[in-house]
């Protein structure tokens, strides 16, 4: 009986470290809850190419329905792809910041905050929107800063449901179609409808339950998930340009071709684009290194803004500026790892040009 129970023990250590190596070269089937110590202990223990960390609290869900954009049903897929001729092009570099070839275009590494709304959709199009009028500009210093709240207050179900997500590319045909006025950041008075939600950090995590330092932060904790903005047509009282008059428009709107060299090639000739990707439980609690799906079921969609690419400790990855405020990532930004479609970034990249 001793020497049968010793041979079932040492099946189960066989079985065990089995599943440990299987573990180190592929992602467990094993799904953490988002923001979880144990969640974050599982993916610093793989020991890959990036770092987990505590950015809100501690396996609150209304962190995650705060951040996570659903989608309507429907996702309209109606806007030209561009293709870029590319052979050899000795152009693109290996390593590209539009922040360094830009350098005058401040906004490029703006870290936004979409607070308790879910605007990540609207924010990182804008964002992108607001690049391009200085990097696409003949002079130095165009300054056109494209209003978020003007999206998700009124493009209406054409775009989505506001501050409950929406579609990226639905965005671009607006701003095209429609125009879209100037709006700066939160509590700023810059332009005609600054974003009117205001920044938070979700949640502190309580380090007496959790083993958790707690995050040293100014900002106030976000209240309940923010409503959608009334659609108005009048600009801010300190604003002196008239709504019709502030309208900015687009040139063109399109996709790019879900390909790496063609998705550097748009960035460097024209600076930074949209890209909408998959968010699983553990995007939330990344810190540093180069981000790849690891553990945690899939949440929903986010987008983000991508400004570069580059290559760390032998990983290619792509530089994103997030939407969460700098208490998240490595200050606001993120790196993403490049040539695998990882989370379907490299599918849904959307640009267009604007009109000056």
């Amino acid at each position: 009986m001793v020497a049968y129970l010793g041979k079932i023990a040492f099946l189960i250590v066989i079985l065990n470290f089995t599943w440990s190596l299987q573990c180190l070269t592929i992602r467990c089937s094993t799904h953490y809850e988002p923001l979880s110590k144990r969640l974050i202990q599982h993916v610093n223990r793989m020991n890959t190419t990036w770092k987990a960390g505590v950015n809100f609290g501690d396996n609150d869900d209304t962190v995650i329905s705060r951040l996570a954009g659903k989608r309507p049903s429907q996702k309209p897929n109606n806007i030209p792809t561009l293709s870029y001729y590319i052979h050899n092009d000795p152009a693109v570099p290996d390593n590209f910041d539009a922040r360094v070839q830009w350098p005058n275009c401040v906004t490029i590494g703006r870290v936004q905050d979409q607070g308790a709304c879910k605007a990540g959709w609207a924010m990182s199009a804008t964002e992108a929107m607001t690049d391009r009028y200085c990097t696409l500009s003949k002079t130095k210093d165009t300054y056109v800063n494209v209003s978020t709240e003007d999206v998700i207050s009124c493009c209406g179900v054409a775009c989505g449901i506001g501050c409950d997500g929406g579609f990226p590319t639905a965005v671009w045909h607006y701003w095209v179609d429609n125009g879209i006025v100037t709006g700066g950041m939160y509590n700023t008075s810059d332009g005609c409808k600054p974003y009117s939600m205001k920044s938070c950090t979700h949640k502190l995590p309580d380090h007496t339950r959790t083993g958790f330092e707690p995050i040293t932060t100014a900002l106030p904790n976000c209240a309940e998930e923010a409503q959608t903005p009334v659609c108005s047509n009048i600009c801010a009282k300190n604003y002196s340009i008239s709504y019709q008059d502030d309208l900015h428009f687009g040139k063109s709107a399109y996709a790019i071709l879900p390909n790496i060299s063609q998705i550097q090639a748009e960035i460097f000739n024209h600076g930074p684009v949209q890209a909408d990707m998959q968010i699983f439980g553990d995007f939330f609690s990344y810190k540093t290194g180069v981000y790849q799906h690891i553990t945690g079921s899939l949440i929903g969609q986010h987008s983000v803004k991508l400004i570069g690419w580059g290559k760390e400790n032998k990983t290619d990855y792509w530089l994103a500026v997030n939407s969460w405020n700098t208490n998240w990532g490595e200050k606001g930004l993120v790196k993403i790892l490049r040539g695998k479609n990882e989370c379907g970034i490299e599918n849904n990249i959307i640009a267009g040009t604007p009109k000056f």
